[in-house]
């Protein structure tokens, strides 16, 4: 991490030295100038590629291919800027500056820490990465030394981490619902005891069991769409709040909000059949005898 400072501001940021060939590596969507080139890599230009995000900040709205950055003391020059959403496993990273590999030792030092390729096929991944080990064993007269590792195996290990975190909510999820369930169901029994003469009254006036059952669990229902409403509010306000600070895209897909919202239904429903069913039993005469 080092200090980059352009015409506007100045942003703590990663410096990268790779090869030209990094931009078909990983794919970058150039916005504007371009990547530089075996040249400029081999004669250790002082050339940069920005990521547009830090290019806005630093330089501002100006075009910003041609214009001078400073990366600690040592002047470069801007030759192209990456467009935003380029980025691993589909998070947005820290700022950073590309500069040719030769130029990065120049200023740094020779040492090295890691190495990135491409296949020609997803199936020639693992025999490749074997390949790039020996090679660099061979010639670095050491064994044992050098681990390797593909995009996929780093998305598995994310994946196994999203999943236990998933579980985690999930159990926290599921006693939250059996705590509000009950705390609704309570509601209910509190309500339907409360109302008895209500009852009573509404059965001597020809309302049958089976609109005595359905009225307490549309209330049940009710009760519980309202706090699921709230509660996936306060969610999605969450979510991008934590996705800003996290500097993340947002991810609320409208399913999710559809699952949340048929849970609450389905909660409503079945912590509300034993309330409702009560008062759906009532004899009306002991119920228009009750005073409260």
């Amino acid at each position: 991490m080092e200090d980059v400072r352009g015409a506007k501001n100045k942003k703590y940021s990663q410096v990268w030295g790779v090869s030209s060939d990094y931009e078909y590596i990983r794919k970058m969507n150039i916005k504007t100038g371009h990547f530089f080139s075996r040249e400029d890599d081999s004669l250790g230009r002082r050339v940069a590629v920005l990521d547009e995000a830090l290019a806005d900040e630093i330089i501002g709205r100006s075009e910003p291919v041609g214009n001078i950055i400073r990366i600690g003391s040592t002047p470069f020059k801007v030759v192209g800027v990456v467009a935003k959403g380029d980025s691993i496993l589909g998070f947005s990273e820290e700022p950073r500056v590309f500069i040719p590999s030769r130029s990065w030792q120049n200023m740094f030092g020779t040492y090295i820490n890691s190495l990135e390729g491409s296949a020609v096929s997803r199936e020639k991944v693992q025999e490749t990465m074997e390949q790039a080990v020996k090679v660099l064993e061979r010639r670095h007269r050491s064994s044992a030394q050098y681990v390797s590792y593909s995009m996929e195996q780093e998305m598995q290990s994310a994946n196994q981490v999203t999943g236990i975190m998933t579980m985690i909510i999930g159990a926290i999820a599921g006693i939250s619902l059996l705590v509000g369930g009950i705390g609704v169901m309570n509601i209910m029994l509190v309500s339907v005891t409360e109302r008895t003469r209500e009852i009573g009254i509404r059965m001597a006036v020809g309302a049958r069991r089976k609109d005595i059952l359905t009225q307490f669990l549309i209330e049940s229902v009710v009760l519980c769409l309202i706090g699921g409403i709230i509660g996936m509010l306060l969610g999605v306000g969450g979510a991008f709040l934590i996705a800003k600070l996290a500097n993340w895209p947002p991810l609320v897909s409208w399913w999710t909000m559809l699952i949340a919202f048929t849970f609450s239904a389905a909660i409503g429903i079945f912590f509300g059949i034993l309330p409702a069913n009560k008062a759906a039993k009532m004899n009306p005469i002991e119920a228009l005898r009750r005073d409260t």
